[in-house]
């Protein structure tokens, strides 16, 4: 059989065991505010990260827009010396029709029209055209006609890579 318990010592174990919860939920209360501050210096972190990556891309959004505005000028740069070239061209076979290749008139437009194709950036093409017209004058104007020697002294500062 069994005896009858004690109240008293009932009363001072569940003072015991209430104590001991009391004691765990301080604890888990000091540990929730551990985490919640870990969190908070995590979500601080990711927000920098955040906003790190925000200013990277605003960065390359910008670079893109520089770009394409360069590449809008650069193709309408292009453009432009095109149709220069191509009128020039016209413009030297008209006077071809009517002039021989080394009068004054068509050898200005050669020139021009050699200077014109290095500055769009085809140094080849430059060097290509002086050449050539540089070996005409020779032939028909002599070693040491002005516009020998410029022609000559073109090609060389094309060559050299100068460029304008």
């Amino acid at each position: 059989m069994q005896e009858p318990e004690d109240p008293q010592e009932d009363l001072a174990a569940l003072l015991d065991a209430l104590s001991d919860v009391g004691r765990d939920v301080t604890a888990l209360k000091e540990r929730q505010e551990q985490d919640r501050s870990g969190l908070a210096r995590e979500l601080s972190s990711v927000r920098t990260d955040v906003s790190g990556i925000d200013d990277r891309l605003r960065s390359v959004a910008d670079d893109v827009s520089r770009t394409e505005t360069s590449s809008r000028a650069v193709r309408e740069t292009t453009e432009a010396y095109m149709e220069r070239i191509r009128e020039l061209e016209s413009t030297i076979d008209r006077l071809r029709a009517t002039h021989r290749a080394t009068d004054p008139v068509v050898l200005d437009a050669r020139m021009q029209l050699a200077r014109i194709t290095g500055e769009s950036g085809d140094r080849r093409g430059a060097i290509t055209l002086y050449r050539t017209l540089a070996g005409e004058c020779r032939a028909d104007l002599g070693p040491y006609d002005p516009r020998t020697l410029d022609a000559f002294e073109e090609m060389a500062w094309w060559i050299s890579g100068s460029g304008r």
